[in-house]
């Protein structure tokens, strides 16, 4: 498997006399452009393994009918109304 290339920079900052490293920062901005092609390059690889997996449609419909059933979240309050969140099966999130 070839995985793209990870630039690493020269960040860090001090936390109370220590130095933290953070070489990947620079993943933090979900809006830059080098970002979105580096995301797009790691999904290019992840679905090229992903789609060579010969049991992966079976692994799908038993993930479907162990997910599809009706939720719902604890309820809160929120500005003097109450509120809870509902997922009827296979909404997203």
């Amino acid at each position: 498997m070839n995985y793209p290339n990870t630039t690493e920079e020269n960040i860090s900052d001090t936390y109370f006399g220590t130095i933290v490293q953070d070489p990947y920062r620079w993943l933090e901005d979900d809006r830059s452009e080098a970002t979105k092609e580096w995301v797009i390059a790691q999904n290019r690889v992840t679905q090229n393994y992903l789609s060579q997996i010969p049991f992966r449609a079976a692994i799908k419909e038993r993930l479907t009918k162990l997910m599809n059933y009706e939720k719902f979240s604890q309820p809160f309050k929120e500005g003097g109304y109450t509120y809870f969140y509902k997922n009827t099966g296979l909404q997203n999130q």
